[in-house]
């Protein structure tokens, strides 16, 4: 495989940076080297956790990190030379090279060794998997920034390298790895070579979730695309993906839909996958929420104000908690918002019900448990020890589950109350308490009380455990009928509910906290095992050995709330600060992609890790365009009038044209040089397109040099009129300036023009246009963005008209039907430009094409055709996606192109061998990073990168998913199509502008569907248990008007929650109430439209099912 420098060293080179008018000494920092970045804040925090583990015993890894040297760096010094040094930084840890003077490729030689006690990819025992580990927080990339030492200055920053930790092993990565920009207006270039390792006990492989993550990816549509790799088809991104970062307890909102599961950060993208997709469940409840945003497609993220978001589960607990969030826009019309949940939440409502105690006097025991979601479970001891392995099986945490720092899970709630019937007297202790413990009978007036111990088994699952005895079963008779088959606070609980799953607290030895409470005081003691004065705190007062369960109950859970209170002392801190350390990691990872996303594609990646793991990948579909052939196929040299001109084969005449150009047989090699030098860019009129059966053709070329003093080059007209008779059917040739005539006189004053048909040009005919340029557009498109975001549907035609993009597109397909009819219907040749001829002049070549040929109109033609008219012309890619230095020259152009091939299709819907997917995945991908195709400017760029032996192709992925792109109604006419370009009949592409907003049928809101209308049976499996997501409740801060009927809220009309969906209505729109015990509600409860004929429904279904 070839190297990627060639890449790397074009990249910079095509974007021309000294051009764009930034100081080219670059930005200057502070003396310290080192960057202040978003997580210093959590430095001294860190610290102490990883003393903390030290003193645990925990075993760290080492990471081997070898600075060997750098290349082709960018100049900061008067002299063109630099001073530069690294600073590697690994989490709170920071070490320096030594400075190499005067040089833009030093070399270092110097290995930098690091312990590390948490990496993504190890796991230090079985606990991790759970999430239980309190120690230090994970470093998850390292981080390596050069600088420029300057002596009566502050150091210039010269770039940075973040490499994700989960992508080293013990095998040696040795590469080179492209200088980064902290923000894009940095003057970075440059590579640096490193050699990283990690040494631990075990070797260290790849880390396990890569491959579940795929398998996840494969059951989701669309989620791995088939890609043809010579005769095999492989999943793409398929392998090569690798994770970087993951959270669990995300809510996603996106199109007023909301929904819980876990967030991945890959070296590709960022992936969602809802919870119940990752469980393989399938739900009559809500939409599938699964996406995934390649990281180039990411625009701008921001963080939220931090919110309090209300969690219901579906077992009836209901909390508040923390919740930081990020809100991402993408260019594909998608806006995004991330919270974090925190794991410190507030209790709003705890459940526990006493079952029925046995009368037979066996020695069976009753088994309390109130779980992590504040479920009531119970059974008898026998059961209990007979379902310990199904109990294990089913509290653990998934395969997916990251440290629980990460996302600062709380501290299991759980409570175990074991009751023995026969015994007559009261010993209420801990479980490791001596046998010698003094017991008093429950009746004793005796001044000492017996004492309720609990205890805490570990900082990070508190799972306390209460041991009663029971004194006398006459005695229970009375409260058992008050605490027997009664429903909790909130929400119905039957006698037969399962047995919860628990936790042994004798596995874990951390700190212990022991709570003592007097049955006939009033105060509770809580003394930790490190020896600590004991805290004092007050509970309530019920001295009736009557209601003696009632003190139990309630002292222990009081006892309980101080013991969390004690024990969160330290954990809140460590959770709150934890979630806010991993969350302003991943905002400046995703900065940083946003900074470099065209100096660092994904699609590098793809070829890289099957180089390392030394696999052979044949990369396939690079030449399915060939000019030699398509010129055969166009019959262009039977008509022995246009040659095949060979000076350009080198780039040497137009370094944005590709290498073969065709023009007129008499036009000699001397014409045509001097022509290069009066067209803008060198950009000759050349031939596009040639229609044998008439001897009509499409030129295409730049603007004309003519200038404000009116300059002429009798070359450039010679070349026009000898075209102008190439052919036989017609002496007309058209001259079609995209521009209007205004902005066409404005570039005349500066140096350009366009072609003077009055004195001279004989024979030719200009025809103006009056299509915007670039800038126009990407304000329209801006516009239509900011609509397409919204959430209000006032004035909805309006905003669109606004926008212009309707009009624009309008302009443009006029502009081509009247190209593409002067040539059917009048055989005359046109030729075509604007500007600089690669942004309009690509857009009307293209389409003018689309409707006069038909084999453009098919699969094959189609690729053929922006190889031709966009890739190998040179359309300005590289600038016009999503570029964050050039900003002024981003613009949706190739993107119009396909909306108006969009607009054809639905028009002439039988003359499209493809259908709307085929143009909808050509819109997804071109500016993902994902394929090389796309990338740079121009032909010789992409060439001088090497991008056929170093980057997959998109049509590779095409052709492998061909069949889900063909159009059943297509009937391989041949006629020429000109679609009607009034505004009546162009529409907006709402399957790729509107897909991501609450429109969207994907996302619409079934509260819509009538209620006379009978709505769609969910299918009901009874051997199959619902789906237990949690229901995050919508802020009220953030509901400014019915989820349902859009009205906006006021004094008078009041926001309400539905109990089932958690989204906010008006009170007109939540008129119906019904029973929600399924989710541990009591009584009726408000709900809206949609959940209430939902619910409706699925009773019914399952009344039926069950008679």
């Amino acid at each position: 495989m070839a190297s990627k420098k060639n890449i790397h060293a074009a990249l910079g080179k095509a974007l021309n940076i000294s051009s764009i008018g930034l100081d080219m000494k670059g930005v200057k920092r502070k003396p310290s080297p080192r960057k202040v970045s978003a997580t210093e804040d959590c430095s001294d925090l860190q610290s102490g956790l990883l003393a903390f583990t030290k003193r645990s015993g925990s075993n760290a890894s080492m990471l081997t990190v070898n600075v060997i040297e750098c290349r082709n760096l960018q100049p900061k010094d008067s002299n063109g030379k630099a001073d530069p040094y690294c600073i590697v930084t690994v989490g709170n840890n920071e070490e320096r090279t030594k400075t190499e003077s005067n040089t833009l490729n030093p070399k270092w030689l110097q290995a930098m060794k690091f312990e590390i006690v948490h990496l993504p990819h190890i796991d230090r025992d079985q606990t991790a998997l759970s999430g239980n580990k309190n120690s230090s927080f994970m470093v998850h990339y390292v981080q390596l920034d050069i600088w420029d030492k300057d002596r009566l200055n502050y150091d210039d920053f010269m770039g940075r390298v973040m490499i994700p930790l989960a992508f080293i092993t013990s095998k040696p990565l040795n590469a080179w790895f492209t200088l980064g920009r902290i923000n894009p207006k940095d003057i970075v270039s440059g590579e640096i070579h490193l050699e990283l390792s990690i040494t631990d006990v075990k070797p260290v492989e790849d880390w396990y979730l890569n491959e579940e993550l795929h398998n996840i990816c494969k059951r989701i549509p669309q989620f791995e695309l088939p890609f043809l790799c010579g005769d095999n088809i492989i999943d793409f991104p398929g392998d090569a993906e690798q994770i970087e970062m993951m959270f669990n307890n995300v809510v996603i909102e996106v199109a007023k839909q909301r929904g819980i599961g876990q967030l991945f950060l890959t070296n590709f993208r960022l992936i969602f996958i809802w919870q119940a997709a990752a469980a393989s469940q399938k739900s009559s409840e809500g939409t599938d929420l699964s996406m995934f945003i390649p990281i180039n497609m990411i625009t701008s993220v921001e963080k939220g104000d931090d919110e309090k978001v209300y969690e219901r589960s579906l077992s009836g607990s209901i909390a508040h908690s923390e919740a930081k969030s990020l809100y991402i826009r993408c260019a594909d019309f998608r806006a995004v918002r991330f919270s974090f949940l925190s794991g410190k939440s507030k209790k709003k409502r705890n459940h526990l019900a006493v079952s029925n105690l046995s009368k037979s006097g066996s020695s069976s025991s009753i088994y309390f448990d109130i779980s992590e979601n504040d479920e009531l479970r119970y059974g008898d001891e026998s059961r209990a020890g007979s379902n310990e392995e199904e109990s294990i099986d089913g509290d653990k945490i998934d395969d997916y589950h990251q440290d629980s720092i990460d996302q600062g899970d709380d501290a299991s709630d759980g409570i175990a109350f074991e009751v023995s019937e026969n015994s007559k007297s009261l010993p209420i202790i801990s479980n490791d308490v001596n046998e010698n413990e003094k017991e008093v009978p429950v009746n004793s007036q005796a001044t000492t009380a017996p004492e309720v111990i609990v205890e805490d088994s570990s900082i990070t699952e508190a799972c306390q455990v209460i041991h009663c005895n029971a004194n006398d079963e006459s005695d229970l008779d009375g409260d058992r009928k008050d605490l027997t088959s009664k429903e909790s606070d909130d929400g119905d609980r039957q006698d037969n509910a399962p047995l919860t799953n628990t936790i042994d607290p004798k596995k874990h030895e951390t700190d212990q906290f022991n709570v003592k409470m007097d049955l006939n005081s009033d105060f509770v003691q809580i003394r930790s095992n490190k020896g600590n004065a004991p805290t004092v705190a007050p509970v309530k007062q019920s001295r009736s050995v009557a209601g003696f369960m009632d003190i139990i109950r309630n002292r222990a859970n009081d006892a309980l709330a101080y013991a969390n209170a004690k024990v969160n002392e330290f954990t809140s801190r460590t959770f709150s600060n934890a979630q806010h350390f991993y969350f302003c990691v991943l905002y400046e990872r995703l900065c940083y992609h946003i900074s470099n996303s065209i100096f660092m594609p994904p699609t590098l990646s793809f070829l890289s890790y099957y180089e390392l793991k030394k696999k052979e990948l044949t990369l396939s579909h690079w030449n399915c365009y060939d000019t030699m052939k398509e010129v055969e196929r166009q019959k262009l040299l039977l008509s022995n009038k246009w040659w095949l001109s060979a000076l350009n084969y080198n780039y040497s005449l137009c370094d944005t044209y590709p290498s073969h150009i065709y023009v007129p047989i008499t036009v000699g090699d001397e014409v045509i040089k001097r022509c290069a030098q009066f067209r803008s860019r060198g950009r000759i009129p050349c031939l596009s397109w040639y229609d044998a059966s008439h001897g009509s053709f499409i030129m295409r070329s730049a603007q004309p040099s003519v200038g404000p003093m009116g300059k002429y080059s009798v070359d450039d007209e010679l070349l026009v009129e000898e075209a102008r008779l190439c052919n036989p059917n017609s002496k007309e040739l058209v001259i079609f300036d995209a521009r209007s005539a205004m902005a066409a006189s404005g570039n005349k004053l500066k140096g350009k023009g366009t072609e003077d048909i009055t004195n001279r040009y004989i024979g030719c005919r200009l025809i103006y246009l009056n299509i915007a340029n670039i800038h126009a557009m990407r304000e329209s498109f801006d516009k239509l963005l900011a609509i397409c975001e919204s959430t209000t549907d006032k004035k909805w035609l309006s905003q669109l008209e606004s926008t212009q993009w309707l009009q624009y597109l309008k302009s443009i397909l006029k502009g081509a039907t009247m190209i593409a009819q002067r040539i059917s219907q009048r055989h005359i040749c046109a030729l075509v430009h604007c500007s600089d001829g690669w942004d309009r002049t690509a857009q009307l070549t293209s389409l003018a094409q689309l409707m006069l040929d038909s084999y453009y109109r098919t699969i094959d033609g189609f690729i053929v055709l922006i190889e031709k008219e966009w890739l190998s012309f040179g359309h300005k890619f590289g600038d016009r996606i999503n570029n964050p230095i050039l900003t002024n020259q981003r613009s949706p152009v190739f993107l119009q192109f396909l909306d108006c091939a969009w607009q054809m299709l639905q028009q002439f819907p039988r003359a499209f061998e493809f259908n709307s997917d085929f143009l909808l995945r050509i819109a997804d991908y071109f500016g993902s990073g994902w394929f090389g195709n796309f990338m740079f400017n121009c032909e010789r760029e992409r060439k001088e990168a090497n991008l056929q032996e170093n980057t997959p192709s998109l049509w590779a992925h095409i052709i492998a998913d061909q069949e889900n792109f063909l159009n059943v109604k297509y009937l391989g006419t041949t006629e020429v199509i000109l679609p009607c370009c009034s505004l009546k009949r162009i529409h907006l592409w709402d399957d790729y502008y509107l897909r991501y907003s609450e429109a969207s049928p994907s996302f619409r809101n079934s509260s819509e569907v009538l209620e006379n209308e009978e709505p769609e049976e969910p299918v009901v499996n009874d051997d199959e248990e619902d789906i237990s997501n949690s229901i995050v409740w919508v802020p009220d801060v953030r509901a400014t008007e019915c989820y349902d009927c859009k009205q906006r809220f006021t004094a008078i009309r009041r926001k309400h929650h539905c109990r089932s969906c958690g989204q906010v209505f008006c009170r007109m729109c939540t008129r119906h109430k019904m029973h929600l015990s399924h989710l541990g509600y009591r009584g009726l409860q408000r709900v809206c439209d949609q959940c209430y004929h939902r619910n409706k429904s699925k009773l019914q279904s399952k009344s039926s099912n069950d008679a």
